[in-house]
């Protein structure tokens, strides 16, 4: 009687033993599971459309184009001035890439502050866009110009003959540049290639560039 009990015992304990294992086993796996499926979500990888980059941020709903940020899919096919987001110190191309958030106006100026934020950095940039002539920009522009760049042909600026910020009414300028919307300031330089700075030692822009696909004759 007594070996039976032992017997008893013994199969009941190993059949305990073999539960526990294949519950561990079980909730092993399906860790293992869900992380391999999360890992590959987060390395999926969206390519704006027959050009060698890839999209970094775009927000849901967007069908035009205007808050896309995009990278190069490999370093040597950066597009100096279009690619990233943040600030770019590049010699040839100095410029802010990042998202609209507000203008500011300036005292006893047409001129506005333009506030930009990084998305990826969690940063602001604040720039100053010309409407009034000025000595602060060359002599063959004096006003800060806008264009669009098509994201059908990635770093191809379009802009009609004379665009300037300052032709541009309130009413359109809302329209075309919405909070969110993905915008490229190029900042003023110099004749020496020096950026230029306005009194309170912030960027002046040269350029405000919006994004969409088509470009320019979607706007028109």
């Amino acid at each position: 009687m007594n070996l039976m009990r032992k017997l008893l015992s013994f199969f009941f304990i190993a059949l305990v033993a073999v539960i526990v294992l294949e519950l561990a086993y079980y909730l092993v796996n399906s860790a293992k599971n869900k992380f391999s499926t999360s890992t590959k979500q987060e390395e999926k990888i969206t390519v704006l459309k027959n050009t060698p980059f890839k999209i970094i941020y775009q927000e849901e709903n967007d069908s035009e184009g205007r808050t896309i940020l995009y990278d190069a899919l490999k370093s040597d096919q950066k597009q100096f001035g279009f690619t990233g987001s943040g600030e770019m110190n590049d010699l040839f191309t100095p410029n802010v890439i990042g998202l609209f958030d507000k203008w500011e106006a300036i005292p006893n100026s047409k001129d506005q502050y333009i506030y930009l934020i990084d998305p990826v950095l969690k940063k602001t940039f604040k720039n100053q866009v010309v409407y009034e002539a000025s000595s602060l920009l060359l002599p063959e522009t004096k006003k800060t110009m806008f264009g669009v760049e098509n994201l059908d042909d990635p770093g191809k600026v379009e802009k009609k003959s004379g665009n300037f910020v300052d032709t541009i009414s309130s009413d359109q300028l809302s329209s075309l540049i919405r909070k969110g919307d993905a915008i490229i300031v190029f900042l003023a330089k110099d004749t020496r290639g020096k950026l230029i700075k306005n009194s309170n030692k912030l960027g002046v822009a040269q350029w405000v560039v919006i994004r969409r696909f088509g470009g320019i004759k979607t706007l028109l």
